[in-house]
């Protein structure tokens, strides 16, 4: 808006239309820095009086920065923000950013200095159809008092295309990235910074797509339940706190998994075609405490051409055999890690495992017999695979084993059938055939 001098020596008072040129005055100074403070803009909408609070607020601000050629940055600023209602697709390279600030990983809470309410029933950013490109969120600590809210979701059709997230919190959401019945397609995504997750209703990741970078580098994720579980003997698949379903050339990880309240870690399900050059490192994953084992596999990998590094797993499940009713194929789980499918290869290198105290909540401790892996056998291998699924299993390591008994052997893995499971040359595991 054009600058026009006001002779303030006649104003005695400064009325509504005066305080709306001041406004705007002051958000357009913010376009000289790229980014304009969500707090002026009005608590109302123009027309519609159902908006109040920070819900009008952000739609005054999404109406006005859609329309710019150059979009800015909204700014919240250090306080509460609560929001009721979703704000539907938003335009490309909408940003809702708050100032660089510290977090500590506080996981029964929230700690960083913007905080937002997002009470919303359903998906709070919701892209209904086609590619949002270049949405950012950054320094932001979110919670639901809801048991249905989702941070972000894609319609079957619909992409989620260059998303960067920095540093954000996230506590009683039923999904932030998808839900277990709904996959986050995504394309060219990256994420920043430290994360950190928990409270949540459903898996709060299922993430699809390609081509992104999921915590890597100098960004982590945290993800623990929080006090809220799906219940014993439920769905397996429902169970699992992130999945990645057709994901191609992307990068996962470090993450730290806390399995508890019967939560599960981490699910992969696709083909090598549509789940090919998926990467895992630095995945460290627990039961729960020293005292309370995970309810199932910490990594189930049912579908792919996937490569782990660098991983921990620690708490793991004390009986196998006693998941059966928990698995949508109807199987027991059969060790920490397990491998399905007649399209699956998988490349596990370095991997550290430590087992609880024998006072677990799950069957006492975790004997030595225990697969670290299990991999069944498919009768019928995607052409060329002489066999699948097919595991390179190499440099296992024997942490902490408290309790009784004691590591009396070293780890073992279970394959089903023959040729599964290779890499047991390097003497660090031994490999059993299941009758």
């Amino acid at each position: 808006m054009p600058y026009i001098p006001e002779n303030w020596a006649t104003r005695n008072t400064v009325d509504a239309a005066l305080m709306a040129k001041i406004e705007a005055g002051v958000r357009d100074s913010h376009a000289h820095l790229g980014v304009v403070a969500l707090d002026s803009y009005p608590t109302s909408v123009p027309g519609d009086p159902s908006y109040t609070g920070d819900d009008a607020r952000l739609k005054n601000a999404m109406v006005h920065l859609g329309a710019d050629t150059y979009k800015r940055v909204i700014r919240p600023t250090a306080r509460e923000h609560t929001f009721t209602r979703g704000i539907g697709k938003p335009f490309d390279h909408f940003a809702i950013c708050a100032p660089p600030n510290s977090m500590t990983f506080d996981e029964l809470g929230v700690s960083l200095t913007t905080k937002f309410n997002i009470n919303v029933p359903g998906p709070w950013i919701d892209i209904s159809s086609g590619t949002s490109r270049g949405i950012a969120v950054d320094y932001i600590a979110s919670t639901s008092n809801r048991s249905d809210t989702v941070f972000i979701r894609t319609a079957p059709s619909a992409v989620l295309w260059g998303f960067t997230g920095d540093t954000l919190q996230f506590r009683g959401f039923y999904g932030v990235l998808g839900t277990a019945a709904e996959k986050c397609r995504t394309n060219f995504c990256v994420t920043k910074g430290p994360w950190q997750v928990n409270g949540f209703h459903n898996t709060p990741f299922n993430i699809g797509g390609s081509d992104s970078l999921w915590w890597c580098g100098a960004s982590s994720l945290n993800i623990g339940s929080g006090g809220l579980g799906p219940g014993a003997g439920g769905s397996g698949d429902q169970a699992y706190m992130m999945i990645f379903a057709d994901c191609a050339n992307t990068n996962v990880g470090p993450i730290y998994l806390s399995c508890n309240n019967h939560w599960r870690g981490i699910l992969v399900t696709g083909s090598r075609i549509n789940n090919r050059g998926l990467f895992f490192h630095g995945i460290r994953t627990e039961g729960q405490t020293g005292t309370a084992a995970s309810d199932g596999t910490v990594l189930q990998i049912n579908g792919g051409a996937v490569g782990f590094s660098q991983i921990v797993v620690a708490q793991g499940m004390t009986d196998p055999a006693a998941t059966t009713a928990k698995n949508s194929w109807g199987a027991p789980d059969g060790g920490l890690i397990g491998v399905r499918g007649s399209d699956t290869q998988v490349s596990i290198d370095q991997m550290c495992v430590w087992h609880a105290v024998d006072a677990q909540t799950v069957g006492g401790a975790v004997d030595s017999a225990v697969p670290i892996l299990h991999v069944t056998k498919s009768t019928s291998p995607a052409a060329p695979l002489p066999v699948s699924p097919r595991v390179r299993l190499t440099n296992v390591l024997m942490g902490g084993k408290q309790g009784t008994p004691p590591w009396t052997t070293l780890p073992v893995a279970q394959q089903t059938g023959a040729g599964c499971i290779t890499g047991d040359e390097d003497g660090s595991y031994t490999i059993t055939t299941a009758a």
